[in-house]
């Protein structure tokens, strides 16, 4: 019975060895061999690693296609340029984890694919919703045909050194009037949003984003109509939806405004064949509005002349990078206008533009601004902090003039021009701080001098000393340097001191005793106007003229000395000094006919 057995197992082994070596299998076959494996036609190679297998041809058309990790013990390592070309049933393929290359046109012409799947341990590939990536480059493999829903990137995160994957929103094939993007995808976090994902889809009424969000590419939502608003996830901490708009909740920026709303009223300009447009209105409702960087496509550049003037709603208001020019009083007189950003590419902030917002608390003035205009935030009597930009060259007459509650300022390096009465008004400033590097100012404990310090610009009005002496480097006493400094009562001048800018100490209420100094030859006009408890003068011999309305209402002052070398007194010079009774001149100066009230006795010194 053993023996039998032996003879019958013999025979087997003899008849296996003989098939073998009529058929050669993919072990022994030479490479670049093909032969046909099932459904499969199939060529052998032989690389680096050992013997593979790449897969030339796919032979049956069914709906779906799961390609083995071996063939006869050996590995699958490759798919062949169009392996699984031109099939019209198939719709899902799997790799298995030995796979390492594909080809470009491997699944050309099978329009009916909604789905590749890689083995989750394959090296080299990564699927995602059905969509195939190269783990290293991150580029699409390849996007199923007939998928029809979103379309993503794959990105990469560094985890502890270790390469973690997170997806990008690139496009939506979808039919949804209602689009809700993932919070995560097999585990993967949605995180991103690609410039024009959604643009063009005009169907879109409401977009849910996800969760993890953190970036928002550039015109995601470009002429999406009908899109009314969106919801977010209160979890997420980098964006917020604020009355149907998408901030950047990092920079206050405007991520996206939907233009089904109708809020803003704007005409399209064009010039020399580039076209751009001007928000010439807005709604007086809305809490929070940005202006968007494009419109139906175009670029928004321009806020015309009194756009949001005396905006009864309006608590904040965002400008976009696009946004390089605005029109004077553009947000003038509104009352609870409390926040504002401005876009890095305005150049110029105009005359009156924040005219009378009494509710600004804060303003940052980017580094592409050059001027500050006229009357620009006159009379922003909450503002308390001003940060001026880099670039910042002028800053024009009465700028932040009546800014009450201002306490300091500082001036950036290229300042070159600052005009009379920027800061007059401002009765809490306290200290007028300039870069050493500025060329044309600079600051001695908060004060604000030229830079050779030979005049005195502006002593800031909110300073509690009742006395200030003026370095002996000054010669002149710029417009308005001292006006509205209401605690001063005592000025000590140097010798140097020659002339006396208009309006220099104009309703300096509580200065009440001066002695000008002994090479004085000018007082500007308006200079002491208003400084209604001034009640003696000492005028030098080297005085030649007064300017209008320099004295008028110093209502304490009783008597005038002026010497024989003042030339000219100007109109109303003393008008209003309803104690002034006696004053004593040469008959050779030129006196206006209204310099003095009528009650003055005028005796003469020739």
């Amino acid at each position: 019975m053993i023996n039998r057995f032996i003879f019958i197992a013999a025979l087997i082994a003899t008849l296996f060895l003989v098939t073998c070596e009529s058929l050669p299998g993919l072990l022994t076959a030479e490479p670049g061999a093909s032969m046909t494996h099932g459904d499969f036609l199939v060529e052998v190679t032989d690389g680096e690693n050992g013997r593979g297998i790449t897969l030339l041809r796919w032979l049956p058309d069914r709906k779906k296609a799961a390609i083995p990790a071996k063939i006869e013990k050996v590995p699958v390592t490759a798919i062949g340029e169009r392996a699984f070309a031109d099939k019209t049933l198939l719709k899902e393929i799997t790799i298995p984890p030995g796979v390492w290359k594909i080809s470009a046109n491997a699944f050309e012409n099978s329009s009916a694919i909604q789905k590749v799947t890689a083995h989750k341990k394959n090296p080299r590939f990564l699927s995602v919703s059905g969509i195939l990536y190269d783990r290293e480059s991150l580029d699409k493999v390849y996007y199923p045909v007939a998928k029809h829903d979103f379309d993503y990137r794959l990105l990469r995160q560094d985890d502890a050194g270790e390469s973690v994957y997170a997806l990008s929103v690139s496009g939506y094939k979808g039919a949804e009037t209602v689009v809700s993007v993932p919070d995560d995808v097999q585990g993967y976090p949605v995180t991103g949003i690609a410039d024009r994902a959604f643009a063009g889809l005009d169907f879109i009424k409401r977009v849910k984003l996800p969760r993890h969000l953190d970036t928002v590419g550039e015109d995601v939502f470009e002429k999406c109509l009908r899109l009314e608003t969106f919801a977010l996830s209160s979890q997420n901490i980098n964006y917020t939806v604020n009355e149907r708009d998408l901030y950047d909740t990092r920079t206050g920026k405007l991520v996206w405004y939907p233009e089904a709303q109708g809020y803003f009223q704007y005409e399209t300009v064009s010039m020399e064949g580039i076209s751009y447009i001007v928000i010439t209105g807005a709604g007086n409702t809305k809490k929070k509005a940005a202006i968007p960087p494009k419109l139906n496509g175009i670029r928004v550049n321009e806020i015309a002349s009194g756009t949001f003037e005396n905006n009864p709603a309006l608590t904040e208001i965002i400008l976009s990078d696009s946004i390089f020019k605005m029109g004077v009083r553009a947000f003038a007189f509104s009352p609870k206008l409390a926040h504002v950003t401005l876009g890095n590419n305005l150049a110029v902030i105009p005359p009156r533009a924040f005219y009378e917002c009494t509710a600004l608390q804060e303003i940052v003035i980017p580094d592409s601004v050059t001027t500050i205009s006229l009357n620009a935030f006159s009379d922003c009597t909450a503002l308390k902090t001003v940060t001026l930009g880099r670039r910042l060259a002028s800053l024009e007459n009465s700028a932040f003039s009546g800014c009450s509650a201002l306490t300091e300022i500082a001036i950036p390096e290229r300042v070159s021009t600052i005009g009379e009465n920027a800061f007059a008004g401002c009765r809490n400033l306290q200290n007028i701080r300039v870069d050493e590097k500025n060329k044309d100012y600079a600051d001695i404990d908060g004060v604000l001098f030229n830079k050779a310090q030979t005049a005195i610009l502006r002593f800031p009005e909110g300073r509690p000393r009742k006395q200030y002496t003026i370095p002996d480097s000054v010669d002149k006493i710029g417009s308005a340097a001292f006006s509205f400094c209401q605690r001063l009562s005592t000025i000590d001048f140097p010798e140097k001191l020659t002339v006396i800018g208009n309006y220099a100490f104009f309703y300096c209420t509580a200065l009440y005793n001066i002695r000008l100094g002994e090479n004085i030859v000018a007082i500007g006009n308006d200079a002491f106007s208003g400084c209604t408890n001034l009640g003696e003068i000492n005028f030098p011999d080297s005085l030649l003229s007064i300017g209008d309305r320099a004295f008028a209402s110093c209502r304490a002052l009783q008597a005038a000395a002026l010497p024989r070398n003042v030339v000219s007194i100007g109109e109303n010079a003393f008008r209003d000094c309803d104690r002034l009774t006696q004053v004593t001149l040469s008959r050779k100066t030129n006196v206006s006919s209204t310099a003095f009230m009528n009650a003055a006795e005028i005796s003469y010194t020739d």
